[in-house]
């Protein structure tokens, strides 16, 4: 591509080297004809000289001109043909990129929890477990619900949802020390700042316990 434009460049320079030639000489054939012919007394014969030439002249330049616009449009055609060629690689791109987004929708529990991280995971079971310290039910099962929706995980879904179900039958004192049982939890994992939080919490909720 880059020898053939190369080529193009060339064939043009020469195209219009011609022109110019062309165009010279048949200024300086006129003169001559008309000087030459005008010397000897006859104008007609001088004029009609200068005309042939002229005439002759014309048709070079036509054909030099053709030569020129056919290669500037055989490029203006490459150019557009490149252009289409990039055009139809990024529609390709966009397509694959669909495709996978479509083929997200489809995996496994297990392949999305490898996608979503475990923090992501842990900020879910925290906020699940503080709506059940409050005894906030209903916000809870409706972030499972909003969740379950969003990323798919249904397997830690359910699991909170036994959760929630269990809570709801237990006694204060099993709540007291299902929170507990999960700080020390975290404690073991060195998840300091959320450990903190969740007996924050605790504390905020049943003060007299505390």
């Amino acid at each position: 591509m880059v020898e053939e434009n190369r080529d193009v460049k060339s064939i043009r320079k020469l195209t219009l080297i011609v022109c110019l030639a062309v165009s010279i000489i048949s200024a300086l054939a006129v003169v001559f004809a008309v000087l030459g012919t005008a010397g000897a007394g006859s104008w007609a014969v001088a004029l009609a000289v200068a005309m042939v030439i002229l005439l002759l002249c014309a048709v070079g330049l036509l054909v030099a001109l053709a030569i020129y616009a056919s290669l500037a449009n055989r490029d203006s055609s490459e150019r557009v043909a490149d252009s289409l060629s990039r055009v139809e690689t990024l529609l390709e791109n966009q397509g694959q990129d669909i495709q996978s987004l479509a083929s997200l929708a489809c995996l496994s529990d297990q392949a999305k929890s490898l996608i979503y991280s475990d923090r992501e995971i842990e900020a879910l079971y925290e906020s699940v477990h503080a709506m059940l310290l409050k005894q906030d039910y209903k916000s809870a099962e409706a972030l499972l619900a909003r969740m379950e929706a969003q990323t798919g995980l249904t397997a830690d879904v359910a699991k909170l949802r036994d959760k929630i179900e269990h809570t709801r039958q237990a006694t204060v004192e099993e709540k007291i020390e299902s929170a507990i049982n999960r700080i020390d939890r975290l404690l073991k994992r060195f998840q300091w700042a959320q450990s903190k939080r969740e007996a924050d919490r605790l504390a905020t909720l049943f003060p007299d316990n505390a």
